[in-house]
Parts: structure tokens; sequence; C-alpha cells
């Protein structure tokens, strides 16, 4: 543990543990995210079915719970969230004496988000990242609303405006300096005194990346670390032991015997890994390490880490699942799991549903996928080594008039990024190797990115291939309606230079030949398969 010699003021200092408030309540257990969770999966759930009805009954929700968050925790005080609960000032539940005598202070060290034996909490960096996407994507919603008046909801007051919610924004990742540990080159969190807590979450920085809340010199360093090419010496994980467990990186990657809950009192007894939260790993979030390689590395470098988990997975469906391949529960050889009530160093099935994130880096990752409540955006990023990437049984629309199935087949040759003359006959030519099939036929606006981020509404809309290509100065409008696939198809009228689309491969056929690990990917999607994204 860190600590910096900066004080908080009195007003920020929290009752004393001998209070009364202590001695006459309960355990405050609130999580400090719970808000930013519920925009951001009311976000999910309008953008996915396009439903304005259910917009028009949550949006007033959103934004009384953002004003909740915004006021709450100080954040236009501190640009960051400040979490003023008693119990979850950020201080930990376990002290020690200079001679090395533990003491328990109930009642502090509280969690406050999904690692729960963490104290988090003070000026919070893990919620501050939350709340900075939830802003976002609370922003985008409002542009979709000012943007549509027939839907007739009410605008937001002018403290939630979509610009007001975008300068917030700005100003939590301006100020993320206060979360950076420049002898370590990662985000750590504070407590209410300004003091440092670093023990290697890779969790937080993953996510920090993930979330666009690290600038690109940040996340060149937070990668470097967790690739092993900048070694933080006084980690006990260092180098390829960050993925000691195969399918993903630890969650810290330093030994933590004093940063925990006060429930949690024997921390030593635990060795390293034996525990989720000090050195081992969740499966669900490799989803943000494949992202953040992504967003850093590229797609070839995600690709390969991919290929790792995939040879895991075979390893394990080879020996019988999970259960049966860790049958032995020793954190000195392939690991213990959590799961059922035990607790244990590997999160992977049980109550581990966020397993279902994996997949999903093909969804949003490389076919950058991102539905938005007027259609959805594409930033696709493929490997060199995929001729192309074919997903299918999407269900962007639930409500009549809906679409039913939207496949897309992605060529490598669209990997692009548009000029600012993107009307032009050739960018529409290029643009003829997205092939998008839908049934039935309603209009769905598309977008393509011109940057890595396709948070901010896009004005540029695509048409569906047509016989002739519309002049450079004619304004393209949405998609037309193309006709259902049947077992005999018309051929498209293709113009003369584009020759047509190969026939679409099953999912995951990326390669001329059968690839490697093309079974074990198909099971992995197959076991971990999300209803929502996945049929």
């Amino acid at each position: 543990m860190t600590r910096s010699p900066a004080s908080a003021s009195s007003s920020t200092t929290p009752p004393p543990p001998n209070s009364l408030a202590h001695a006459c309540t309960a355990v405050d257990t609130r999580h400090n995210i719970n808000n930013p969770i519920f925009i951001d999966a009311a976000y999910s759930y309008a953008t996915w079915t396009g439903d304005t009805n259910f917009l028009a009954l949550i949006i007033p929700r959103l934004r009384s719970a953002l004003s909740f968050a915004l006021s709450e925790f100080r954040v236009r005080e501190y640009n960051c969230v400040f979490t003023p609960w008693l119990g979850h000032d950020g201080t930990s539940g376990i002290s020690y004496e200079m001679h090395g005598t533990k003491h328990i202070r109930y009642g502090y060290g509280i969690g406050n988000n999904y690692y729960d034996l963490l104290p988090f909490g003070g000026k919070d960096a893990y919620a501050t990242i939350y709340l900075y996407n939830a802003l976002r994507k609370m922003a985008a919603l409002e542009m979709s609303v000012a943007a549509h008046p027939e839907w007739r909801i009410l605008p937001p007051p002018p403290a939630l405006a979509p610009q007001q919610l975008l300068h917030i924004a700005h100003s939590l990742k301006s100020a993320n300096t206060q979360f950076w540990n420049y002898t370590t080159g990662r985000f750590a969190t504070l407590d209410f005194k300004n003091h440092t807590y670093d023990y290697g979450f890779v969790f937080l920085n993953c996510e920090a990346i993930a979330c666009g809340f690290a600038t690109p010199s940040q996340a060149e360093s937070i990668i470097q670390w967790l690739e092993g090419s900048r070694i933080v010496t006084n980690d006990t994980s260092k180098g390829p032991d960050i993925y000691h467990w195969e399918f993903g990186p630890r969650a810290t990657t330093r030994r933590n015997i004093d940063y925990y809950s006060y429930g949690w009192t024997h921390p030593e007894l635990i060795p390293f890994g034996g525990q989720i939260q000090d050195g081992g790993a969740v499966l669900g979030f490799s989803y943000h390490d494949l992202i953040s390689r992504l967003i850093t590395r590229g797609p070839d470098n995600a690709w390969q880490r991919l290929q790792h988990i995939l040879n895991w997975f075979d390893r394990v469906q080879s020996e019988g699942g999970y259960r049966a391949y860790y049958k032995d529960n020793d954190v000195h050889k392939r690991g213990s799991l959590q799961g059922g009530g035990t607790a244990g160093g590997l999160g992977l099935d049980c109550e581990f549903l966020e397993s279902l994130l994996v997949p999903q880096i093909m969804l949003y990752g490389f076919l950058g996928f991102h539905p938005r409540m007027d259609g959805f955006a594409l930033n696709p990023r493929l490997p060199s080594a995929w001729p192309s990437l074919y997903l299918q049984h999407l269900f962007p629309r639930r409500h009549p008039p809906c679409i039913r199935n939207l496949q897309l087949h992605l060529s490598y040759l669209a990997n692009f990024r548009l000029s600012p003359n993107s009307s032009s006959p050739r960018y529409l030519r290029r643009l003829l190797l997205l092939s998008l099939r839908c049934l039935p036929f309603p209009p769905l606006p598309l977008h393509l990115c011109k940057t890595s981020s396709c948070t901010p509404p896009l004005s540029h809309r695509f048409a569906a291939p047509r016989r002739h290509h519309p002049p450079p100065t004619q304004k393209i409008g949405p998609i037309r309606p193309i006709r259902p696939i049947s077992s005999t198809p018309t051929p498209p009228p293709y113009p003369p230079a584009i020759r047509p689309i190969r026939p679409i491969r099953p999912i995951l056929s990326i390669s001329p030949s059968p690839p490697k690990h093309a079974s074990s990917s198909f099971n992995l999607f197959r076991h971990l398969q999300s209803t929502f994204f996945l049929e």
C-alpha cells in the first residue's frame, strides 16, 4: 500500500468509530456503482429493442438516478465519485500495529462493487469509471430524444442536457491523473484522505481502457505491464505469470493481506491465487482484456490472446468440463474453483454468469457492432488472418414491426476508415462488401464509424446495394428493404464492377481452410452463448 501525505478536510471526515451512528444502525451495504449500472442496462435494452415506449417510461428514472449520483457523490466538486457513506470511506477494515498485532475495524472497508471484499469507496476509481461510461451513454440517449420529437419525450433539465453530461464526462477523464500511480504506471484507488491503494488491480485498468477512460499513453503503459514488457518491481505476479490461469489475467498482481472489508479477517491464511480478489481470476472479465488489446495492440493481438483462451477451453472440455478439470481444487496446481457457496480463486461457472461476456468480443470487438436508438453503428476491426467474419441470429428489435433476423457478413476489405468524401462512388463500392440481410423489411439506418469510438451519434448514413450508385452530391437515404433469403435466392443486381460476395460460411469459419480452433471456438460460443446476442 502506497500512502501520500495529503489529507482530507474536516468536512469530508466520516463519523468516528464510537459515534451514535455506528451503535444504532445496521451496516450500510449500498454500492456506489448501482446507478451507473442501472443507466447502462437501460441503455442496452433501449438501443437493442428500439422500444421508444420503454424509453419514455424509463428516462425520467434514469435522469433521477443520474442526478442523485452527481449530487450524492459530489462529482462536480471532486471530479470523481466521492463516497460519503459511513463505512465506505475507502479505508481498510483491517489494521496492523507496528509490531504486527492485527485489529479489526468493525463497520469499515465495506465493499462498493462486484469485488465486495475490497473496500474501494472514498475517492473511488472504479465507480468513477462506471459513472464516466454512464454519462456518455445517457448523453447518447438524450441526443436521440432531441433528434426525434415524434417520440414525445420531454427534454431533460438544463443540468442534465447532453452537452452538460459530456462536459462532466470530459472533466472526469481529464482529472483521472488523481488515480494514476506514476511509480507503477497504472490506475489505483484512493480513500477519503487521498491515501493510495495499489495492488495491481487488473480489472480496474482493463475496464478503464475498454470504457475510454484511459488516455492513449496510460493505456499503453497498462498494456506494457500486462504483457510483461514492463515489470513492476514490488508486484507478486510479474511478466508471463500475470496470465498464469491461461483464460485471462489475474484480478490483482500484488499480494494483499491488509486491504479488506472488516468481515474478511484472515486473508493471510489463503495463498496468493486462492481467492479471486487476491491473485485469482474471473473468466468473464477476459472480455475487457481482449477489448483493451484490440484498442491498444490491434485485432491480430486480440485474436492471438483469444486463441490461448480457446486452447485452454479445449483441454478443459476434453477432461469433462470445469469441475472435472479443477477437481484437485489446489491453488498450487491448476487452481481452485469458486461457486455454489464455496470460496476459491477462479470464477468460471455457477453464479459467474458474466462468462457470457467472452464470446461478445466477436460482436462488440472485431465486428464493432453498436446498437443505437435509430439503427446501429459498425466499426469493424478484423484480424489479418480472417478473410471475413459472419454473425447471424442477431435480434436488435423486439417489438413489431421488428427485424426478426439480422445477418452480417464482413469482408476484410471492409476494414477501412472513411474520408470526408465518403459519399463518392469509390467508397460506396467498397461499402458493397458489407452484406446486410434483414427480415422482414423495416428501414434500418447504418452508420460506419470514422473513429474507434462509436459513442457520439454519426451523421453518415448509407444505402443498401442498388442497381446504380447515386451521384456524389445526392443525399443518401436509409437502407431500402431487402428481399428475404429463400432456398433459391435471386442474385441481387450488383454493379458490373463489383463481384458478388461469396456464399456465407457458418459462424467462425474465418480462413480458407478449416481453422485449427474452429471446433473449440464453436463449442465455446455454444457454451457461453447469450440469448440476447447469439442464438
